[in-house]
């Protein structure tokens, strides 16, 4: 176990304990930066992101926050998508190397795609507040086209998940917020943790079958994380949020484009 690993899992903690976003899109890029292999990175990465979604989860059912029968439709559409993304990955024993830079492409689009919508976040919040106010289609139109967006959407945050470990929180936020106007914030943030638990739950003993998740590292997460959650809550009200997710996002378009370059210019 190297203690080491107890900082990043403070700071990350901390950051998204004061924002509310970037778990995955924090925590990936820095094992790889502090030289940890891509796979393992993304294995040990879900397995930390459902640890600490399984604290969670109980809190906001408690509170009525998550709506079962909506995770229950995402699920339809990643958990399938999931487990043949790792069936795939373990019956045709794709080269680490290989696999290793398909992580990092998919990792720089999840990067690049994760900052756009967190700078876009309040104007998906004025988008929301327009399609409340607008009545486009029939009642069973909307409903049957709303149950096929959400199973084509936890589709492909299951890929994007399973492959790079990011996209099920502020991705899947950002979906539920346009898929359904009338869910309330409180709902849309249990709901999108259940669902995220799930998968990243999945994912994650995927990844320990295969070998590619190192509790070592997962361990000094935790410990880490205990603290930053509290320490952030803590400063959240003295330190500007906006100006911190700005920063955030800036961070991760940035990580992520250099992933592309680097992939580009060394293969």
């Amino acid at each position: 176990m190297d203690p080491l690993f107890v900082i990043p899992g403070f700071l990350t903690a901390v950051l998204v304990s004061m924002t509310g976003v970037g778990g995955g899109a924090l925590m990936t890029p820095v094992l790889i930066l502090c030289g940890v292999d891509p796979v393992t990175a993304v294995g040990t990465d879900l397995a930390y992101a459902a640890f600490t979604k399984a604290i969670a989860v109980p809190l906001h059912h408690q509170r009525g926050n998550v709506n079962w029968p909506l995770v229950m439709n995402m699920c339809a559409g990643s958990v399938p998508v999931a487990l043949l993304t790792l069936w795939f990955i373990n019956r045709f024993g794709i080269d680490d190397d290989a696999y290793g830079q398909l992580v990092t492409s998919v990792l720089g689009a999840a990067l690049v795609l994760t900052a756009v919508v967190i700078l876009l976040r309040p104007r998906l919040s004025e988008s929301r507040a327009s399609l409340l106010a607008a009545t486009i289609f029939s009642s069973t139109t909307q409903s049957v086209g709303t149950l096929l967006l959400t199973v084509l959407s936890g589709a492909t945050i299951g890929l994007l998940v399973t492959i790079s470990s990011v996209g099920a929180g502020v991705v899947g936020a950002a979906i539920l917020l346009l898929i359904y106007p009338k869910l309330v914030t409180s709902r849309i943030v249990g709901t999108d943790l259940a669902h995220a638990l799930i998968l990243a739950g999945i994912a994650a003993i995927g990844y320990w079958h295969r070998g590619s998740v190192d509790s070592g590292i997962l361990i000094p997460l935790l410990i880490g994380s205990v603290p930053g959650v509290w320490c952030g809550a803590f400063f959240s009200d003295r330190i500007s949020g906006p100006m911190l997710r700005s920063i955030m996002a800036t961070i991760m378009m940035s990580v992520g484009i250099g992933f592309f370059i680097k992939n580009l210019l060394f293969t």
